[in-house]
């Protein structure tokens, strides 16, 4: 049995791996839908008060330092 696929992304996939993935699974159906705008864009969308906030619990002045992306571990200073 071959199930169409559905993969949820927040990073780009170059449309040549999407396109050999489409290939190796067919017939079957393989969709990438991105599912935010993107990490630097994501924290230029905060509130400046929100943004000063994520920075500080990320321990970093720019979100340029987050190399990992969505990897990084942020915390509370505040807590435990």
């Amino acid at each position: 049995v071959l199930y169409d696929i559905l993969v949820f992304t927040a990073l780009e996939i170059p449309k040549e791996n999407i396109e050999a993935f489409q290939k190796v699974v067919a017939p079957a159906k393989f969709t990438v839908i991105m599912d935010n705008i993107g990490f630097q864009e994501e924290i230029a969308a905060l509130t400046p008060t929100a943004r000063e906030l994520f920075l500080e619990r990320c321990n970093v002045t720019s979100p340029l330092e987050l190399k990992e992306e969505w990897w990084h571990y942020c915390k509370d200073p505040h807590q435990k």
